[in-house]
């Protein structure tokens, strides 16, 4: 069963934690051969390993987690995690929600999860771990502060090299009119129209931009509208699945998609997303 984990909380043994203004800065060490539940994160993080091997299940595909090899997890990503035999060690920078949106719309590279092998970002992260291990005081504090600012910096830098360098003005034209209108479906016709390019050009350059397409980004969107909905808990799922255009079974499998939970787990479930689950410490 899926379950949503908590700001801080980690299924591996947190050796050192500093958290603060928006952040957590975690130390944790996983036991050999540990496996974990698909799960997700209420909040997005980078994550590192520092010692030993783990693989890591996304989307059906299992793969490595190298040491060295930085992975930014959008908040609510499904995943799950099985340890090698010499056990595991990462170093993990969590942020708030309001810093992934602030990341998501600003900074094209975190607009999905990614991987990126930097040896700038390591050398910080020799930084942030001697803060982590050494006197908590208010300038370590600030240190850390820094440091993870410049770390997310310096992973975004690296991924984004991998993007187009430039893109026509309408693509951005484009996203817009999609967060505009994105709650009454439009069609990757109407929007390629509403910026006057040719659907197929749109639907690649938007790929290639935002590192995801036009149907995902706005799917996304619509998920996350949905999610606001439900908590609100002034409409019901099925006047919400008709709200947004869609069918009570469509509706159902676009949630458990995003969030692995069924729309009345979500309406259901423990404020701030935290569900019995979701309770363990990692």
């Amino acid at each position: 069963m899926h379950h949503a984990l908590r700001h801080g909380h980690h299924h591996g043994r947190a050796r050192n934690r500093l958290d603060f203004n928006g952040f957590s800065l975690l130390r944790l060490g996983y036991a050999p051969n540990f496996r974990d539940a698909l799960h997700q994160h209420e909040n997005a993080s980078i994550v590192v390993p520092c010692a030993g091997i783990a693989y890591q299940s996304r989307a059906g595909t299992e793969q490595a987690r190298p040491v060295g090899v930085h992975r930014y997890h959008p908040e609510r990503e499904l995943h799950a995690d099985r340890v090698g035999p010499g056990g595991w060690s990462t170093l993990v920078v969590e942020m708030t929600p309001a810093w992934a949106a602030q990341l998501r719309d600003e900074i094209a590279s975190f607009r999905s999860g990614f991987d990126v092998a930097d040896p700038a970002a390591h050398a910080i992260c020799v930084k942030l771990i001697a803060v982590l291990d050494g006197p908590r005081t208010a300038i370590a504090t600030l240190r850390a502060h820094g440091l993870a600012l410049e770390y997310i910096a310096t992973v975004a830098e690296a991924h984004s090299e991998r993007l187009p360098k430039r893109a026509p003005a309408w693509v951005g034209e484009a996203r817009e009119y999609i967060d505009a209108s994105f709650r009454s479906r439009p069609s990757l016709n109407a929007i390629a129209h509403a910026v006057h390019v040719h659907p197929v050009h749109l639907a690649r350059l938007f790929r290639r931009t935002y590192g995801e397409t036009v149907a995902d980004y706005s799917r996304r969107l619509i998920a996350h509208e949905a999610l606001g909905l439900l908590d609100k808990g002034e409409l019901n799922v099925g006047e919400i699945a008709r709200l947004l255009g869609y069918s009570p079974s469509h509706f159902g499998a676009l949630m458990h998609a995003y969030f692995g939970m069924t729309p009345r787990a979500l309406r259901d479930r423990a404020p701030n997303g935290e569900d019995q689950a979701g309770s363990h410490r990692h």
